[in-house]
């Protein structure tokens, strides 16, 4: 008796069912990428906003436990100056003259992404943290940080407040 063959079974793809395949999964990636972009761009303000929230409440903190002064700043020749878009400065602040010199470095903030801007209402260079944790009345005032430069949905903000504390701001406004 004769055996019936078993038809043969292919296994793997075709390359054009492959080729199909690539083509979908390439399109989806791009349409993902795009979304996400977009999505990744707008949490960049606010994460930036926090850290520098968190800086501020950590020059505070530094403050109160040494019983020294703290001043938070960007340091231009070797004194705080209003150039926000620069690294910000935390130091010990021995004399009291927001000067570097050789006081200690506590941290370090890294300077905005260029083409980003940051702003300060305060009208004092920098913010200096007493040891009861206060700052002056003229350093008290909002930081606001605009993604390239624009006003929009994506402006972040940080509150100083005369006691010292910061906090983050959504919706800060533009200034």
């Amino acid at each position: 008796m004769k055996q019936l063959q078993q038809p043969q079974q292919h296994q793997g793809f075709s390359l054009l069912e492959l080729l199909m395949t690539i083509g979908i999964v390439g399109i989806a990636s791009m349409l993902a990428m795009s979304s996400m972009s977009a999505f990744l761009g707008a949490s960049d303000g606010e994460n930036y906003a926090k850290e520098l929230a968190k800086s501020i409440n950590f020059s505070r903190t530094q403050s109160v436990a040494t019983g020294q002064t703290v001043t938070l700043c960007p340091i231009v020749e070797g004194v705080c100056a209003n150039v926000w878009s620069n690294d910000i400065t935390i130091f010990i602040d021995a004399a009291n003259n927001r000067t570097l010199g050789t006081n200690t470095i506590l941290r370090i903030v890294e300077a905005i992404p260029s083409g980003d801007a940051l702003s300060y209402t305060g009208t004092a260079l920098g913010i200096s943290f007493y040891p009861d944790g206060s700052i002056g009345d003229s350093d008290n005032g909002v930081f606001t940080f605009l993604q390239n430069n624009i006003c929009d949905d994506n402006v972040k903000g940080v509150d100083v407040n005369n006691s010292g504390r910061a906090r983050f701001i959504a919706s800060p406004g533009c200034t």
